[in-house]
């Protein structure tokens, strides 16, 4: 396989960021906080558990003898093991990331989906095949709708971007985390490591592969799946920020496509000659 990634922030940190290894490649987008921790000690900037996270799969990913839901549990407890700290957050003050990883596993491609991070598979076929979590971006929908029902929102933000009224719904949604009325993330629970969405496809069937975070999924108001496979095939994955950019840009105020931020971080991997694998173990 060969991947090509690349990540873009307005912001001073980035807390998306994407990795590849000899067999496999992911993405993440990771979820700030939503209250301050009380004991300031406690703090834990999301960007650190995102590159902490990077450095752990980029380590681990490769090892076949164990399954891709066994290293993330396996990850979770290391992390908790080393910073101790996270265990004593509330839901509202714990970091978390979507996750999104596709790995060569002897004939067949693994896509491993936590939260709402998105794997599009081109099947030789025309077929495209999607994996990834609808429960978040159902959660932010409605966030949105409330966002676009207040004219004066502007003179009301509070915190991080928000008005008091968002807030209350996104702390809400917050706390379903990892429960079974939920949405499962990668965050300090490991069970969440079991309720991915997977799916395996015989490596011979596909044709390219595109892992985005959502920061790109604004072009879905104007792109299809397929469009942006081919965009990522032709010219890269860097074409789909450039993309998403222009769009934000002529997109200040949010009316022409409705979103959470004005400008998100953005991520994308394209992998390229999946069926040249079929019969041989990377």
């Amino acid at each position: 396989m060969i991947k090509t990634g690349c990540t873009d922030t307005i912001k001073t940190r980035n807390e998306d960021s994407y990795g590849t290894t000899k067999s496999a490649a992911f993405v993440m987008d990771g979820a700030s906080a939503l209250i301050e921790p009380a004991d300031p000690h406690l703090q834990h900037p999301v960007h650190h558990f995102v590159t902490w996270w990077i450095d752990y799969l980029t380590q681990t990913l490769d090892d076949k003898s164990r399954s891709i839901d066994a290293i993330i549990e396996a990850g979770i407890h290391a992390y908790r093991a080393a910073f101790p700290e996270s265990q004593k957050h509330t839901p509202l003050e714990a970091v978390s990331s979507t996750l999104a990883i596709v790995r060569q596993e002897q004939d067949v491609l693994h896509a491993y989906v936590l939260g709402d991070a998105e794997v599009i598979m081109a099947k030789k076929n025309g077929e495209i095949v999607s994996v990834t979590d609808p429960a978040i971006q159902k959660n932010d929908a409605e966030v949105v709708s409330l966002m676009a029902q207040n004219p004066n929102r502007e003179n009301e933000i509070i915190y991080k971007g928000f008005t008091a009224e968002e807030l209350r719904l996104l702390r809400k949604n917050r706390l379903t985390m990892n429960t079974e009325s939920g949405y499962p993330i990668l965050s300090d629970d490991p069970s969440a490591a079991y309720r991915a969405q997977e799916i395996q496809v015989p490596l011979a069937s596909l044709e390219d592969v595109l892992l985005l975070t959502d920061g790109l999924y604004p072009l879905y108001s104007e792109l299809t799946k397929e469009t942006l496979i081919t965009m990522a095939r032709t010219d890269g994955p860097d074409v789909l920020i450039k993309a998403v950019r222009h769009l934000e840009l002529n997109d200040q105020k949010k009316e022409t496509v409705k979103r959470l931020k004005t400008h998100d971080d953005a991520t994308a991997v394209y992998v390229s000659k999946c069926s040249a694998l079929s019969g041989q173990e990377e």
